[in-house]
């Protein structure tokens, strides 16, 4: 006996078997980017309008409604990591273009290379989009206690709202990496 189970067996069996490479056509291959770049250019587009709303709105909070210094603090870093999300987007995400008279080869290549770009950026998610935004959320959640030398009641309502946004946090990342290894199954 060899020591191997049948699942070793097995596994051993699955990678040593010859891989049939997909062909395909230009055409498809552009169909594929073309869609691909739809997708980003949309994303791209909800992501900077969303990052307007939000900028505008704590930015007139902040001015305006803003009873504290600590509350114009949270309102700042929320803008601050927001600014920063977009800039990531601009730089690492945004869609790029094919060269339409490229050959097969090339337009395969630049597409994997669209595709690994996009499946980095969701992958990177935390670092770039979730974590900039995680010290204002904290900071205008715990600000009104903080302030206001809260009750256990005002902590509380603190604690249930963090909870609630680290539960929205981490549903955005599971999406994230859900999506990250959809585009690593097209880039295998």
């Amino acid at each position: 006996m060899s020591g191997e189970s049948p699942l070793d067996r097995l596994q051993l069996l699955w990678q040593q078997q010859e891989r049939q490479p997909i062909e395909l056509s230009i055409d498809e291959i552009a169909s594929r980017a073309a869609s691909l770049q739809r997708i980003v250019r949309r994303r791209n587009f909800r992501e900077y309008a969303a990052a307007a709303f939000v900028v505008a709105f704590f930015g007139a909070y902040a001015a305006f409604a803003a009873d504290t210094v600590l509350v114009r603090i949270a309102c700042a870093a929320i803008i601050a990591g927001t600014l920063h999300v977009v800039n990531h987007l601009r730089r690492h995400g945004a869609s790029e273009s094919a060269d339409l008279s490229a050959s097969t080869a090339d337009h395969l290549a630049f597409y994997r290379r669209q595709l690994e770009r996009q499946r980095d950026l969701l992958a990177g998610i935390w670092r770039w989009y979730l974590g900039p935004l995680v010290p204002g959320f904290v900071l205008i959640v715990v600000s009104k206690p903080i302030e206001q030398h809260g009750t256990f009641r005002v902590w509380i309502a603190a604690a249930v709202a963090l909870s609630i946004g680290a539960l929205a946090f981490l549903a955005v990342a599971k999406l994230n990496r859900k999506a990250a290894r959809k585009l690593q199954h097209e880039i295998d």
